[in-house]
């Protein structure tokens, strides 16, 4: 279970993070910003790519996953030596991170494309959480940068956890999980002890961030970027604690949260 918790919070960081580039695709960072943020997933698709090739994944995936990786460690060293990424390079090379993802993800949870949607949507909400971290902390080493970029990146993850919260009303109000060989309705099952932790996904996954969004708009206004920051210290931790939580769950219990 860890294992698998592990490998999918890795695969939707490596592959999802340089999708936000494209939050800034009209008036790209500059001054070699993109160095930290096209490493990263590069270096953690690297040591994935070690555990796929050897995992007992099927051909498909893994020839995927590899001409994913390829494509993007090729746009970073394209890149390298300049002082802006290409935000739309990187999302042509990322399409086929797209298929490499859902087809692992149907390997590891189950099929269908509604776990698919779920995942990418869970996969979203911690990269855009860590990519506003670690923007409001290049808001402290570089000054005089426009507060507009930091404010698009909360407002993208605000969206995204928006979505989220009113499919989890939606669902958690309407279906049913097997439970001790019953289909019991899952507002039962969160009453449980097996599904208590649940709760904990709602409220730190996506109740709490929101709310802690609130004040990062409000601190942003003031143009105070250092408060900002340790805002969304807390906030990437409290989506990571709920991410994880939620992962458990679908890979458990098949419940798409």
């Amino acid at each position: 279970m860890i294992a698998k918790i592990t490998l999918l919070t890795c695969l939707s960081l490596s592959i999802f993070y340089p999708f936000c580039f494209l939050l800034n695709v009209n008036e790209p960072l500059k001054q070699k910003f993109h160095h930290f943020h096209i490493g990263m997933p590069i270096v953690t698709g690297g040591v994935l790519a070690f555990f796929i090739g050897n995992a007992d994944y099927s051909t498909v995936s893994k020839l995927l996953f590899f001409t994913w990786y390829i494509s993007l460690f090729l746009v970073g060293i394209f890149n390298w030596k300049k002082d802006y990424l290409d935000a739309r390079l990187t999302f042509t090379a990322n399409v086929i991170g797209l298929l490499a993802f859902a087809s692992i993800i149907s390997e590891v949870v189950g099929g269908g494309f509604l776990k698919f949607i779920i995942s990418t949507i869970s996969a979203l909400i911690y990269c855009a959480s860590l990519y506003a971290m670690n923007l409001g902390h290049w808001y402290l080493n570089v000054h005089g940068l426009p507060i507009k970029h930091l404010r698009n990146a909360a407002h993208s993850l605000w969206v995204v956890l928006a979505i989220r919260l009113i499919w989890d009303i939606c669902f958690i109000l309407s279906a049913k999980v097997l439970y001790l060989d019953e289909n019991i309705r899952l507002l039962d099952f969160m009453l449980q002890m097996d599904g208590f932790l649940l709760w904990v996904a709602v409220f730190f996954g996506t109740i709490f961030p929101i709310i802690a969004l609130f004040f990062v708009n409000e601190i942003l206004k003031l143009k105070n970027t250092q408060a900002t920051t340790g805002i969304l210290y807390v906030l990437l931790s409290a989506i990571l604690l709920g991410d994880i939580a939620y992962k458990y769950y679908l890979i458990k219990y098949g419940i798409v949260l």
